[in-house]
């Protein structure tokens, strides 16, 4: 699991899209997808569940979200 992974999902889930994840981060939206992909295939878990065109967070990604935010604030 990459920095820049756990950077894009915190990214991702604070904007609520792959759109403002991409602003936030200044990259396109297809590096947002990739790495959520490679984030999700490393870690053998789904963050997102894919429903009409929209990513909606599972309880995995909020748990995860609980974890990632501890290191990024401590």
């Amino acid at each position: 699991m990459k920095f820049a992974e756990v950077e894009t999902f915190r990214a991702l889930m604070r904007g609520g899209s792959t759109r403002k994840a991409a602003l936030l981060l200044n990259v396109t939206q297809p590096a947002v997808s990739q790495s959520l992909k490679r984030l999700e295939h490393q870690a053998d878990v789904v963050l997102f569940r894919r429903v009409g065109g929209r990513l909606v967070p599972t309880p995995e990604a909020h748990a995860l979200l609980t974890e990632v935010d501890r290191v990024f604030i401590g």
